[in-house]
């Protein structure tokens, strides 16, 4: 018998689980909404499927949505999109418009269409802190604006199902975990260090949840889907009736390891919402749907670790798109910026900012919530004319604030046209003053040889700049100290203010004097992602020797009519020319 489905939230971990579950009955028709920015990763290599169809839309464009939900005319709908449930989803409007907004006008779209069943997807976040085992009779009291608004959501289904007699149920999720799920979550986390053998960094050890394997989540939903039963307004618990510690995940995951993990605590992080009891109470959805969780808590960490065994390219395939969505938001926004307050130095922002999104996103040992941390590794942009690409690197990373970079080059603000250290987390010293950069980085590199401190010292040099003879003595003194715990980056995109850098050098070849000078220098790309991060991860390249990574870059790297051009060095973007720049980054 065909099933007519249409599911929201689609290329997130739930969604994405329960439409490959669903296309496996080749009778059933699976209908996805995806924005025109969704990351299909999760999906992608199921897009071709005969029995999946993917529309473009919004949640927020109830016209829309409408449109789509009375042509397809689905049996069931399935509402499974989310913001907020992530650490680094902290936008409260788009929580709010997501979870909330989005819940009431799915609702109101679906008005006039005879549906089966409309399940909406809840979360333990809206209980708030308990004592024992939730139940779905328990007063709601979230104390996250994540809960709130999913909380809000449920109330929301729950009363449109009574006054539209419609049958639409809530399934409370806790914590679901195995394949797919989102890279920078508990379980694939300790996974990848696990399978990679690294440090472990965790916050709170003994915080509890209620962990359930994402099989028997997607079953949850089925139960609802095979049910003969009709619920108007019902909510149900999934989990597995069953508490862990982040302990418990670490102890199962290394059962097998004869080498136990480097496990770097920060008890001190305990978050507002971490609880002694966090479990659900599953009797009623025993009752009434006949389901419990099937896959026990040491058969579900052995499967997820076979899967991410088998797996794990896809997320670091992933991970590389999203460092390139995310530059190029940056640069965007750099372009708007510069708009606003005829600002300089794009070509110089675009060409660096590759080299910056790979070093602090997947390479330097730093912490934004401790900025200051002893061990840090620190970077210094002695091209300090690029301080825009910087700060919205800072920014993106969680160091600051992002909407506080529109006070760049303002009346009283810190952030300046040049790189400045004072009141910005963050930056390690003001530069600006081209040649001294290098010099101040052997000052801290020597320091953290003296005090065996194993934070290592990046510092990003122009290739114009390199015609100050300050950095030429610093190169002298960084190699005649052993200084291997330092690495220089040379941004050789080929120009500098008023000319072509092979105007001024003539014949001499710049990564040969670096050479000479006793470095261990790599010839790379500067701008292909894979390239930066093997090299990056290759450092020290020789011991006892200082490093340098020659990146060869483009000025005003990916706008065409910007690049190779000297004149980007000092211009900025007109309101015409950020619409060019626009429609060129979303290629």
């Amino acid at each position: 018998m065909t099933k007519t489905f249409f599911i929201t939230g689609s290329t997130g971990f739930i969604g994405a689980n329960l439409v490959r579950k669903l296309i496996e009955n080749k009778e059933n028709k699976v209908h996805i909404l995806t924005r025109e920015k969704s990351n299909l990763w999760r999906i992608k290599d199921i897009l071709n499927n005969s029995n999946l169809f993917s529309h473009t839309g919004d949640l927020l464009e109830i016209e829309g949505l409408k449109k789509i939900l009375h042509e397809i005319r689905p049996d069931y709908i399935i509402h499974t999109a989310v913001y907020g449930g992530l650490p680094s989803e902290k936008d409260i409007s788009k929580i709010t418009q997501t979870n909330y907004i989005g819940t009431v006008n799915l609702l109101e779209a679906s008005k006039g269409l005879d549906y089966k069943y409309f399940i909406n997807t809840g979360s333990s976040s809206e209980y708030g802190k308990k004592n024992s085992a939730m139940k779905e009779s328990d007063i709601l009291e979230p104390n996250t604006q994540y809960g709130i608004s999913k909380a809000a959501a449920t109330h929301y289904c729950n009363n449109f199902a009574k006054k539209e007699n419609k049958p639409i149920v809530t399934l409370r999720l806790f914590s679901p975990y195995g394949e797919y799920e989102e890279k920078d979550r508990l379980f694939p986390y300790v996974i990848k260090t696990y399978l990679q053998n690294e440090s472990l960094k965790i916050g709170n050890s003994a915080a509890v949840r209620d962990f359930i394997q994402i099989k028997d989540v997607v079953n949850a939903y089925l139960s609802v889907i095979n049910s003969e039963k009709l619920f108007y307004g019902e909510i149900f618990n999934v989990g597995s009736g069953k508490q862990h510690s982040v302990k418990e995940v670490i102890d199962l995951v290394y059962k097998n390891n004869l080498i136990k993990p480097d496990i770097i605590l920060s008890e001190d992080k305990k978050r507002a919402f971490d609880t002694e009891v966090w479990v659900a109470d599953i009797s009623k959805i025993k009752r009434e749907l006949g389901w419990q969780a099937d896959i026990s808590f040491s058969e579900g960490i052995e499967k997820t670790i076979d899967w991410f065994r088998k797996n794990y390219n896809v997320y670091e395939n992933t991970e590389i798109e999203d460092l390139k969505r995310n530059a190029n938001k940056m640069k965007m926004e750099i372009a708007k910026i510069l708009e606003k307050t005829y600002g300089s130095h794009i070509g110089g922002d675009y060409s660096v900012l590759d080299i910056l999104n790979v070093l602090y996103f997947k390479i330097m040992n730093i912490d934004p919530k401790n900025p200051k941390m002893i061990n840090r590794d620190k970077l210094i942009l002695s091209k300090g004319h690029n301080s825009l690409a910087l700060y919205s690197i800072l920014a993106k990373r969680g160091f600051f604030e992002e909407d506080k970079l529109q006070s760049y080059c303002q009346n009283g603000s810190c952030f300046e046209g040049h790189v400045n250290y004072h009141g910005i987390s963050g930056i390690e010293v003001s530069t600006g003053s081209l040649g001294h950069g290098l010099a101040v980085g052997i000052g801290m590199a020597l320091a953290n040889k003296k005090e065996n401190n194993p934070g290592r010292i990046f510092v990003i040099v122009g290739d114009g700049e390199c015609n100050e003879g300050s950095v030429w003595e610093a190169a002298i003194l960084a190699s005649r100290l052993k200084l291997d715990n330092l690495i220089v980056i040379v941004d050789a995109n080929g120009s500098q203010g008023l000319n072509y850098a092979d105007y001024v050098y003539g014949n001499i070849k710049l990564i040969e004097m670096w050479k000479s000078f006793g470095f261990s220098v790599r010839d790379i790309n500067g701008h292909d992602y894979e390239e930066l991060i093997k090299t990056f991860n290759q450092i020290a390249f020789e011991k006892d020797k200082p490093s340098l990574v020659y990146a060869n870059t483009i000025k005003g790297k990916g706008i065409s009519f910007m690049e190779n051009k000297l004149e980007w060095h000092y211009k900025s973007p007109n309101k015409e020319q950020l619409k060019i720049i626009e429609e060129e980054l979303k290629k």
